[in-house]
């Protein structure tokens, strides 16, 4: 009777360390079915996103620096290095720079940000066209075509009312 007692014991531990086993084999596949599903779901590229915006606020405040500095005559070449390899960090991850078209209509495009710098004109047929990229936006190229993931800043024409 002992000797059976003994197998009980013994078997009853074994499917503790079954169970237990199972366990932590439940929680892995758990774990990944959620990686799984934040992956399908794009949260990487929405972390990616939003860390290349940090980058290109910084390019931008950089470029700006820099135009200030040399309107001052300092020297700009630190700074320029710097943006240099901002610019090569967001092309290695997939960032492209672009500008707007020249002469589009500001109202029809999508990849000009929102409060254009504006050159008042006399001409009519100006009336909103894009005059010129201040500064460029960028974007990355999906399934489905380039995703802007910040738009550009332009100066349009408004005609003088």
């Amino acid at each position: 009777m002992l000797e059976a007692r003994d197998h009980s014991n013994e078997l009853r531990e074994i499917m503790d360390e079954v169970r237990q086993a199972f366990g932590v084999f439940s929680q892995e596949a758990s774990k990944k079915n959620e990686e799984i599903d934040r992956l399908k779901s794009g949260g990487d590229k929405l972390a990616t996103i939003q860390m290349a915006r940090r980058f290109i606020r910084v390019a931008r405040f950089a470029k700006s620096d820099i135009r200030e500095d040399a309107a001052a005559g300092r020297d700009t070449s630190a700074l320029e290095s710097i943006l240099l390899h901002l610019n090569e960090a967001l092309a290695d991850a997939g960032f492209e720079s672009f500008e707007v078209e020249r002469g589009s209509d500001y109202r029809e495009t999508r990849s000009a940000a929102k409060g254009p710098e504006v050159t008042v004109t006399d001409d009519a047929s100006l009336d909103w066209q894009v005059v010129d990229t201040v500064d460029e936006g960028y974007q990355i190229q999906t399934a489905n075509g380039p995703l802007v993931v910040e738009p550009a800043i332009v100066r349009i024409y408004r005609q003088n009312t």
